[in-house]
C-alpha cells in the first residue's frame, strides 16, 4: 500500500477534551502507525478566540502559505464544522488552481438551542454544505448526516468513531435487580448543549434513580446550584481519573447522554458506556439515535419530564435493563478507532488514486 503525505485540518486536538480532539487525534496516530506522514493543523496553530465550541482562528487565512511552505501533499482532510478554519480551509483551497484531492469531515450543526443564533446557524450550516461540495468526498459518521450531505452525483460516505482496546470488557453485567435505585451516570463536559441541568431536575426527589456527574466546564457551577445540598439521589464528582472512570462504568446501570442540541451528534461516551454492559439511554438527535440503536431508549430533547419516564421505565423492569445492557456490550464491539483508521485510510487511498486518474484523463 502506498504511503501518503497526508494533512488534517481541524478546530480541536489532543490535548484539548473533545470529541473531535479525540477523533483527530486517533485518527492522525493511527494513520502515523502505519507509515504514512501525518501534519495536522488546528486552532492552537495560529491566533483567534474562542467561545463555548467556536474557535475563530487565523489558520484558513494562512492555510495557502503554510501548504506552500511545507507541501505537496497527497490528500487534505478538513474537519469542521468550525466557523474560519474548515469553511476558509475549504474555500482556499478549491479557490486554488492546483490542490490536493480534499476529504471533508462534518461532525455536528451549529446548533445552539438559542433563538436568533440558531437561525445564523442554520445559515452557516447552509453556506458550509454548499462550499463542501467543492471536496472530493464528505464524511460523517452516521447515516442521518450522510443523507443530508449526499447528491445523486456525490454520496457521502459514514465513518463512525470506535472505542480503544483498553476499553474493551468481555464479562457480562447482569445485576440489576430493581431493589435499589438505578445508577444513571452522565460523563462529559459541563457545557449548555451537554443538558447536564436537565439530567439532574429529571432525577430530583426520584428515590428509584441514582444520577452521578463526571466532567467539568463552563457551566459546572451553576448545574451545581439547583443540586440540594441534602440530596441522596445525585452525585456531582467533577473530574475524575481513569481508574476511577471504569470503576463508575462498571457499577453502573444507564449511561445517559441528555444533550440539548445537534451540536451532539455522535456520542462516544455512550459506546464507553455500552462497551461496559451499561443501557444507553440519549436525547433523540440525528446521529445519536443511531448509536442507541435498538440496544437502549430515546428522550425528547431538553424535556426533563419525560426523560424522567424514560428512566423510571427502566428503574421499574429489571429484566428490560439486563438484557438491554447484554445487548449494548455486543453491539459496541462492532466500534473500534482500527475499524475508523481502516476505513480513513482506504477512502484516502481511493481518493488519491482518483485524483491522478482524473489527472491523467
Amino acid at each position: 500500500m502506498e504511503r501518503l503525505k497526508i494533512l488534517i485540518v481541524a478546530s480541536e486536538v489532543p490535548p484539548v477534551v473533545s470529541g473531535v480532539a479525540r477523533s483527530v487525534g486517533e485518527i492522525a496516530n493511527g494513520l502515523a502507525q502505519r507509515g504514512h506522514q501525518v501534519s495536522v493543523w488546528s486552532s492552537a496553530d495560529s491566533s483567534g478566540l474562542r467561545w463555548d465550541r467556536l474557535r475563530v482562528s487565523t489558520l484558513g487565512l494562512t492555510l495557502r502559505k503554510r501548504l506552500f511552505q511545507n507541501g505537496p501533499f497527497d490528500i487534505v482532510n478538513i474537519h469542521g464544522p468550525a466557523p474560519t478554519i474548515s469553511d476558509l480551509a475549504l474555500l482556499t483551497l478549491a479557490l486554488s488552481r492546483k490542490h490536493p484531492p480534499i476529504v471533508y469531515t462534518h461532525h455536528f450543526a451549529m446548533h445552539f438551542g438559542v433563538p436568533g443564533i440558531d437561525q445564523v446557524g442554520s445559515l452557516y450550516d447552509s453556506a458550509l454544505k454548499f462550499i463542501s461540495t467543492r471536496s472530493a468526498v464528505v464524511v460523517t459518521t452516521s447515516q442521518s448526516y450522510a443523507n443530508a450531505y449526499s447528491s445523486a452525483q456525490k454520496p457521502a460516505v459514514v465513518i463512525p468513531w470506535g472505542l480503544s482496546p483498553a476499553d474493551t470488557i468481555d464479562s457480562p453485567k447482569n445485576d440489576y435487580d430493581g431493589r435499589r435505585p438505578l445508577r444513571v451516570l452522565v460523563v462529559g463536559q459541563f457545557r449548555r448543549y451537554k443538558g447536564m441541568a436537565i439530567a439532574v431536575r429529571a432525577v430530583l426527589d426520584s428515590p428509584k434513580l441514582h444520577l452521578t456527574l463526571v466532567g467539568d466546564g463552563p457551566t459546572f457551577e451553576s448545574v451545581k446550584t439547583i443540586v440540594p445540598s441534602n440530596s441522596e439521589n445525585i452525585s456531582l464528582l467533577g473530574k475524575v481519573g481513569d481508574s476511577a472512570l471504569q470503576t463508575l462504568y462498571e457499577s453502573s446501570d444507564v449511561i445517559l447522554l441528555p444533550s440539548r442540541t445537534r451540536m451532539e451528534a455522535f456520542g462516544i461516551v455512550l459506546l464507553e458506556g455500552m462497551r461496559h454492559g451499561c443501557v444507553p439511554v440519549a436525547s433523540d438527535l440525528p446521529g445519536v439515535r443511531e448509536v442507541v440503536g435498538e440496544n437502549g431508549l430515546l428522550a425528547k430533547p431538553g424535556d426533563s419530564n419525560d426523560l424522567r419516564e424514560v428512566l423510571l421505565r427502566l428503574a421499574d423492569d429489571p429484566l428490560l435493563v439486563n438484557s438491554l445492557s447484554e445487548k449494548s456490550r455486543v453491539a459496541s464491539q462492532a466500534f473500534t478507532w482500527q475499524r475508523t483508521v481502516d476505513e480513513y485510510e482506504s477512502l484516502f487511498q481511493r481518493t488519491t488514486e482518483d485524483a491522478l486518474r482524473n489527472a491523467a484523463d
